[in-house]
């Protein structure tokens, strides 16, 4: 009835395509979220089972049922797709396996970077038969060969807080949320103050890929208003860096392929971290984090400078090297170890960050040498 729905959320099919959270932001911005909105609704299945299972609906003789795009096979295995806007990756464009990256004249879009074979089903294609090949293949079926690739650069994979002002005079506000987890815990009440927000908020409530919240499209009229009431409810919170550019999985209690805790432990141990990156003077420098409780990698944690994947109730997998805008994937420095031993693996590693990084270097780029870079789905086991 709310127009939500969870079509092709799995099975053999396209799965998620992301878009970066507020369309509002500007025309490019826009552009990519109709884009994505486009092919997600290009590529549901449409056969009528979800609505038989799930609604219902009366059943459909199978045999008068057409999937013009999946055919009665269907595909291989589940597909990703996401479309960003320089200079922000917060789709993580390289974890999945199609991308298309705005192609810009000022705010003018002119197209579209097509990127191919990140680190989900597509890249053991790109590895068994070459960028080369699929593009002559590609290029074979639209009958028309592609352009040459334009330069785009990204500088980070994480949300930026507070409040932004749009290019319309209209304003938005991004929340940070730990871990998605919207509830209302001592004197941050931030399911009653989200409430009472949309009660008078006309715009958009954006939910980012870094598991925050937008309050998009804020008219200067109402802003004040807003600005009251994230204040009366305690909404904005003090938190490092780090546990900024965090995020987990939900894992324990609530998935069944979780074998350690994620969401509700990471927050304690960031607390620990925090020390550490303190004491080295690193409190104002972005690092990513991300855990999950078992290898399948919701949080993205093979692409975060500081990846930890659950092995064992308490026992994580370490994973380090990755880069800050989701450039390079880590590489597994320590096997099912504890809090205390990955606090102990960690801290010499940024004390030494500290003291003989390069000005501007990410901690990810620093740790290449101490960790083989990965910069490659066949690299990552090597």
């Amino acid at each position: 009835a709310a127009g939500l729905d969870t079509i092709a959320a799995c099975g053999d099919v396209n799965r998620n395509v992301l878009a970066g959270a507020n369309p509002y932001r500007s025309p490019l911005h826009a552009a990519a979220g109709e884009l994505a909105k486009g092919i997600s609704e290009h590529l549901l299945p449409k056969t009528n089972a979800y609505q038989e299972i799930w609604l219902d609906a009366p059943a459909v003789d199978p045999a008068s049922e057409v999937e013009p795009i999946y055919g009665p096979l269907y595909l291989p295995r589940k597909f990703k797709i996401t479309v960003a806007v320089p200079p922000d990756n917060d789709v993580d464009v390289y974890a999945h396996d199609l991308s298309y990256i705005a192609v810009a004249d000022g705010d003018r879009l002119v197209g579209w970077n097509v990127l191919v074979g990140g680190h989900a089903r597509l890249k053991y294609t790109i590895d068994d038969r070459g960028v080369d090949w699929f593009k002559a293949e590609l290029e074979s079926r639209l009958g028309f060969a592609l352009a040459p690739a334009r330069p785009f650069g990204f500088d980070h994979n994480t949300d930026a807080f507070g409040w932004q002002a749009g290019p319309d005079g209209q304003s938005h506000y991004t929340l940070f949320v730990e871990n998605g987890r919207i509830a209302d815990r001592g004197a941050r009440r931030l399911r009653t103050g989200l409430r009472e927000i949309a009660a008078v908020h006309d715009g958009l409530f954006a939910l980012t890929n870094n598991q925050n919240v937008i309050i998009a499209g804020v008219s200067a009229a109402q802003r004040s208003r807003i600005g009251a009431l994230i204040a009366e409810y305690g909404l904005e919170r003090e938190a490092s860096l780090l546990r900024r550019n965090a995020m987990a999985c939900v894992a324990f209690p609530t998935c069944a392929l979780a074998m350690a805790e994620s969401e509700r432990y990471l927050p304690d141990l960031i607390t620990r971290l925090d020390e550490v990156v303190g004491a080295c003077g690193l409190a104002d420098t972005p690092i990513t984090m991300r855990m999950t409780g078992c290898p399948n990698g919701c949080a993205r944690p093979y692409i975060a400078e500081i990846g930890l994947v659950g092995k064992a109730p308490g026992k994580y997998n370490l994973y380090l090297g990755a880069g800050f805008h989701g450039q390079r994937l880590g590489k597994l420095y320590r096997e099912n170890i504890g809090e205390d031993a990955i606090v102990e693996a960690l801290t010499p590693l940024l004390q030494r960050y500290a003291a003989e990084r390069e000005s501007g270097e990410h901690f990810g780029d620093f740790l290449v040498g101490v960790v083989v870079a990965v910069r490659a789905g066949r690299e990552f086991h090597d």
